[in-house]
């Protein structure tokens, strides 16, 4: 177990926490400020530095009913406000974030009202690595001494420190102070080799380094520096190039970003000979960096940069608290960001690294999923290509329970009309009864299931019929839950209208090359979403340069401008669903001007599978090109090769890792409805995931080219489906599903005509034991399920259909003979109620008028064991009974005991009672009740 060490402060103050194991420093030093109580907030997790132009957090704790009264005020060291944002946590957890825009020292105010909380108001000390310059630094020859300059006066730090370090062993490193921020560095390298230098202010290393330095026996024109391999999106990047003391030649650099476009390059020669060079990317992606010296590229030219935008990294599912032992998850979401590197670190509060899990979703997104240990705040960093991401590190925090939350994709992402909706309910382990209320856009109450699944949580599910916006509503043992009522929107993408007045007879339209052409779309009546539009090409490869211009209303222009001649397909999305009668829009673009009344038989060509046709896309390729050692030896898998369900992605695997080069793959499935588009993922070593989701079943041909030629076994039929599977078909009335009685059947209609042949089972599991379950076929597609519970309790029946397994509760049949009526737990006035119970109404009627409820029969009933003479008719033959019927004695009942004198209606029989008869009740306790079931008795 690990051991406790518990330490009391007796002063007020900031302390410093060092833990030794063994005379061994173990992790970072941590600070700690002791404070006095009562003084409304204290600050928990405070900062030493903090960056310019870097987000910031600050972590307070304050006393009960004082969050409403706290404020923050930061000011940086020019008195200049910096705005502040204050956002609350449970357990009144308060987070300040800020992001300074200067350096200097930052003053925080933390005040409670109108005074300032103890040690109020905090200094933070904000640094400008941007601002450090180390000028000087070239590569040079083994023993020549290497000095350079390291300029951080404008940096806003107090100190800083050099290390030089070859091969893991470390070389001294003079530094002499020439005026307050700037020093001159110096060391002389004995070994052949790179030199790696990190330069520190106040104890934080430069993102740039380490920087290089090679030493050979001799010089050479050498570039180094952070942005020759990676840049930020929107902020400068800067590189040095040295020239060795090689005096003849011009230096020339030329920046190209993704599209191959040139960059502004900035070029200043430093006293020592060397460039500083900058310049600014405005696009995300790979960056070429030439330079050359002399007309001749230097040593590692081009540089290839990876240029990101850290800002648009999305982490999702970190504010809200995690539960101790429980599966954590966050999601990050960097599509819009670039490709470069995303490390995650994790650390507990015992200051050690968390193992996560990491899985990449369909959709691109980077799952971490962990599972917590330790109670208390957790640190996260994240970084993408070395850049800190923006908001972290962010501190987590785990508790040992948690608070009802509800999750689900309908709560973040719209859903289509008449398609199951779920959501998740998670009551984090606590017990309590649970309410729901949906509602649809007119606030009309909208039905809906509760369904408990295994791990604890509730699945609430329901089917919207409309567009609009829906409300959940959910109370948790009579609280309503946080977030409560949740939003989810409902759209139609049947309901997208395409202007298609520019297209021909057959459906084609006709576009210019190098023009903007445009299509008209109305989705005003699709719900609140938005368009997407991709073009692929014949091969079936994406095509950028298509807008979306929005003309409000719902109303909308695809421009595409083509670039080259050929034919394209356009795919619209509405809130990322496919719109069916999109799916897609054929466009031939021509050289001229077209004539949008020329009719092109393009159906020929496109749609291959509803003519049979034996021309495939391999055709359009030059025979020259044709590498059959290539092709054949690739590889292609999955169970999206033959069959798929609608709806739903489908994938298979492309593998060319046997393949001697790279070469280019692309995948078309064309149908007789409609053409679906393939995505393709790149796994590495030319092994590709396919993924597609067709929306119209029927019969397909995909067909698989690399370098422009069919696979092995290119092109496939894929059937698809309906359903994934033939119980997906099948529907069952749940009405009836709902409530049972013990030993009566329950009965409901099982409809299987869109499933096809095959067998249905059913199993009904009570508490304890099995219920007899019978299936009665009414040949014409449909059963009736017949169940017959035998216990009460709750009763699960499985069924491999929609649906299923049904709960529902068996219970004992209602007795109306006995009502007993309570105020405060204690029976009132003639409580229990004896309540006379008839089978029709004409027997109501004889009753109400004096007259036995059963016709009298012919002869007297003679009890089984009966001994004497036969019994006398019923007490109330002559008249309404003073009491309710008598209820029924078992035939091994005791002897029956004799009447008092006084009771009326014993006649001549006064020694004897009818079976089962007993002592009159008084009057009052006589009531009357309709009961629809036959029942035996008198």
């Amino acid at each position: 177990m690990p051991e406790m060490n518990y330490c009391r402060f007796h002063d007020t103050g900031r302390y410093s926490v060092d833990v030794f194991i063994n005379g061994v420093p173990y992790g970072e030093r941590q600070y700690v400020r002791v404070i006095q109580s009562g003084r409304g907030a204290v600050l928990v997790d405070e900062i030493e530095q903090a960056l310019v132009g870097w987000s910031s957090k600050l972590i307070l704790r304050a006393e009960s009913d004082a969050g409403k009264h706290l404020s923050i005020a930061i000011i940086d060291s020019e008195r200049n406000p910096v705005p502040v944002l204050l956002k609350k946590l449970p357990d009144e957890i308060f987070e300040v974030e800020f992001t300074p825009r200067t350096e200097g020292v930052h003053s925080v105010s933390v005040l409670v009202g109108d005074e300032h909380v103890r040690g109020s108001p905090f200094k933070i000390s904000v640094l400008d690595l941007s601002a450090v310059r180390v000028i000087g630094l070239k590569n040079d020859r083994v023993g020549i001494e290497q000095r350079f300059n390291v300029d951080w006066s404008s940096s806003g730090g107090s100190n800083a420190t050099i290390q030089v370090t070859c091969g893991g062993e470390e070389i001294p490193c003079t530094m002499k102070r020439v005026k307050k921020g700037l020093h001159v560095c110096s060391f002389i390298p004995r070994q052949v080799g790179l030199h790696l230098i990190d330069v520190r202010i106040d104890e934080m290393l430069l993102p740039e380094c380490p920087y290089e330095c090679i030493v050979s026996d001799a010089g050479s024109v050498r570039a180094r520096g952070d942005a020759l391999a990676r840049a930020q999106r929107g902020k400068t990047a800067r590189f040095e190039v040295s020239l060795n003391d090689i005096e003849h030649g011009e230096l020339d650099v030329v920046v190209s970003d993704s599209r191959g476009r040139p960059l502004p390059v900035r070029c200043y020669k430093q006293h020592d000979d060397s460039y500083w060079v900058e310049f600014t990317p405005e696009n995300i992606g790979l960056h070429h960096i030439e330079i050359t010296f002399a007309d001749a590229p230097i040593v590692g030219s081009p540089f290839r940069c990876i240029v990101i935008d850290p800002r648009k990294v999305f982490i999702k599912g970190i504010n809200e608290p995690f539960i101790l032992n429980h599966p954590a998850v966050i999601t990050v979401n960097r599509q819009l960001a670039g490709d470069g590197d995303l490390t995650v670190e994790l650390i507990d509060p015992s200051n050690e690294l968390v193992r996560l899990d990491m899985q990449t979703t369909a959709d691109g997104d980077d799952v971490f999923e962990f599972i917590p240990t330790k109670i208390g705040q957790y640190k996260l960093s994240t970084k993408l290509a070395g850049f800190f991401v923006d908001g972290t590190p962010h501190t987590l925090i785990v508790e040992e329970h948690g608070k009802p939350a509800v999750r689900g994709v309908a709560i973040e992402h719209p859903v289509e009309v008449e398609r199951p909706t779920n959501i998740i309910f998670d009551a984090k382990n606590v017990k309590g009864n649970l309410k729901i209320d949906v509602r649809g856009p007119k606030k009309a109450k909208v039905r809906h299931t509760a369904n408990k699944n295994p791990d604890g949580t509730t699945e609430i599910s329901f089917t919207p019929t409309e567009v609009g916006r829906y409300l959940v509503n959910i109370e948790h043992n009579n609280r309503i839950i946080s977030g409560s009522p949740f939003g989810i929107e409902v759209v139609d993408p049947r309901k997208v209208i395409v202007n298609d007045h520019m297209a021909d007879e057959n459906g084609v339209y006709q576009f210019a090359v190098q023009q903007r052409n445009i299509i008209d779309v109305d989705a005003t009546a699709a719900g609140s979403g938005k368009l997407r539009a991709e073009v692929r090409d014949w091969d079936g490869k994406l095509v950028n340069d298509c807008d979306i211009e929005s003309l409000g209303y719902g109303k909308y222009r695809i421009i595409y401008c083509p670039h080259q001649p050929g034919k394209y397909s356009i795919y619209l999305y509405w809130s990322d669903m496919a719109v069916q009668k999109a799916q897609p829009l054929h466009v031939i673009a021509e050289g001229e001007q077209p004539s949008t009344s020329r009719a092109l038989s393009f159906t020929n060509t496109v749609m291959a599978t509803s003519h049979n046709t034996s021309r495939s896309r391999s055709e359009d390729y030059p025979s020259h090109e044709r590498n059959e050692t290539d092709f054949s030896r690739v590889v292609v898998r999955g169970e999206g090769l033959t069959r798929a369900a609608n709806n739903e992605p489908t994938e298979f695997i492309i593998d060319g890792s046997d393949v001697s080069r790279d070469g280019q793959i692309s995948c078309s499935l064309f149908g007789q409805k409609a053409d679906i588009p393939v995505r393709l993922n790149h796994l590495g070593n030319n092994v590709y995931k396919a993924v597609y989701t067709p929306l119209i079943p029927g019969i397909y041909e995909l067909q698989v080219l690399w370098d422009g030629h069919h696979v092995r076994g290119s092109p496939f039929r894929v059937q698809v489906d309906l359903h994934s599977s033939a119980a997906e078909a099948i529907s069952i009335d749940a009405n009836t599903l709902k409530m049972g009685i013990v030993n009566e059947d329950v009965k409901t209609i099982i409809d299987t005509r869109k499933a096809g042949p095959g067998q249905l089972s059913a199993q009904c599991m009570g508490p304890t034991k099995l219920a007899y379950c019978e299936l009665y076929d009414l040949r014409d597609g449909t059963y009736t399920l017949s169940i017959r519970p035998s216990e009460i309790g709750k009763h699960t029946l499985d069924e491999q259909v929609p649906g299923s397994p049904f709960i529902f509760n068996v219970s004992y049949p209602p007795d109306a003979s006995k009502v007993e009526v309570k105020w405060h737990g204690e029976h009132v006035p003639g409580s229990p109620f004896l309540v006379m119970i008839v089978d029709t109404e004409q027997e109501l009627q004889r009753f109400l008028c004096g007259d036995a409820p059963s016709p009298q029969p012919a002869t007297p009933f003679i009890p089984p064991g009966w001994i004497g003479t036969p019994p006398p008719p019923p007490l109330f033959l002559g008249g309404p009974p003073p009491h309710g019927p008598p209820p029924f004695l078992q035939p091994h009942a005791g002897a029956l005991p004799l009447p008092s004198p006084g009771v009326p209606g014993t006649g001549t029989h006064g020694s004897m009672l009818p079976y089962g008869a007993m002592p009159p009740q008084p009057p009052h306790a006589m009531r009357t009740a309709i009961r629809p079931r036959f029942m035996s008795g008198y």
